[in-house]
């Protein structure tokens, strides 16, 4: 394996083109890796790489339209209410997975909408009906989830 040179980078200096490499951005500084001027990238490790391909979908995620923002604050929200009740760790374990499911259904349904966006036009229309079903499912967790979450509320405020 070719030797990596490690360089800091300030703001307000521009790598020369044999210098870019995969880049981090924190406040003040960039830190580029340079490979002795091959402009290969240094490999990842397989589970690190699915931790930058997941932050990367979450943003995807989060940019693609404003329902992923409604979701996120109603889960704000309830978070904010079940600190004011005081939830057991069995109650919290509910709402947790409640969350869990309703984000996850809508980040299934905004990939399925994103798949239909790239490549539904070579596709018949029947297949539309999929996007379909995603925001059906998007529906059917949020009721459901929604309904779990009345129901630990409810429990709690009756004392329990």
């Amino acid at each position: 394996m070719p030797e990596l040179q490690f360089k800091v980078l300030r703001n307000e200096d521009e790598p020369s083109p044999g210098e870019r490499g995969p880049t981090t951005l924190h406040s003040a500084r960039r830190f580029a890796i340079a490979d002795s001027g091959t402009g290969a990238t240094p490999r990842r490790s397989a589970w690190r790489q699915r931790l930058i391909d997941a932050e990367g979908g979450l943003r995807l995620s989060l940019r693609m339209d404003g329902t992923m923002f409604a979701h996120l604050f109603v889960a704000c929200c309830v978070l904010a209410a079940g600190f004011v009740l005081g939830l057991s760790a069995q109650q919290w374990a509910v709402v947790a997975m409640a969350i869990t499911l309703v984000i996850t259904t809508e980040t299934f349904h905004q990939m399925l909408r994103a798949l239909w966006a790239g490549v539904g036009h070579h596709l018949p229309t029947t297949v539309r009906d999929v996007v379909r079903i995603g925001a059906a499912a998007v529906l059917l967790a949020s009721i459901g989830s929604g309904a779990a979450i009345v129901l630990v509320f409810a429990q709690r405020l009756r004392g329990g």
